[in-house]
């Protein structure tokens, strides 16, 4: 699992990775020991768990849940139309969801380091 954060190119997700690596294993439990360890303040890392207490894994982070980049690309596509009302948005919607093919969805949402970190870890907690 260490080896996939250290892979991980982007600084910020790379340390919550790890801040939840470290807490999740059962290595660190205080936020200051962890915030040293990951490079923030305590208080930054309170504010992730508080985070992922209330919402998951940060429900709007396009890093940790991947559906948010099919949205993303949703609202590209309808920046500039205007809809009279709900039901024709909804029509819209629905017509447009329908035409991404498997391959767009996939790409679109599919992180390799979210599945090899996911397999890391339950090879890692069946193995102990």
């Amino acid at each position: 699992m260490l080896h996939l954060i250290r892979e991980e190119k982007r600084f910020l997700v790379q340390a919550r990775l790890q801040a939840m690596y470290l807490y999740k294993s059962g290595q660190e439990q205080d936020y200051a020991a962890i915030g040293k360890q990951v490079g923030y303040e305590r208080h930054t890392v309170g504010k992730w768990f508080s985070l992922y207490d209330q919402q998951g894994l940060a429900s709007s982070n396009p890093e940790l849940n991947p559906v948010e980049r099919f949205w993303r690309d949703m609202k590209d596509k309808a920046a500039f139309l205007n809809f009279k009302d709900e039901q024709e948005l909804e029509d819209w919607i629905t017509a447009t969801t329908k035409n991404y093919s498997h391959e767009q969805i996939a790409s679109l949402t599919g992180y390799q380091y979210i599945k090899n970190a996911m397999q890391q870890l339950i090879f890692d907690m069946e193995s102990s």
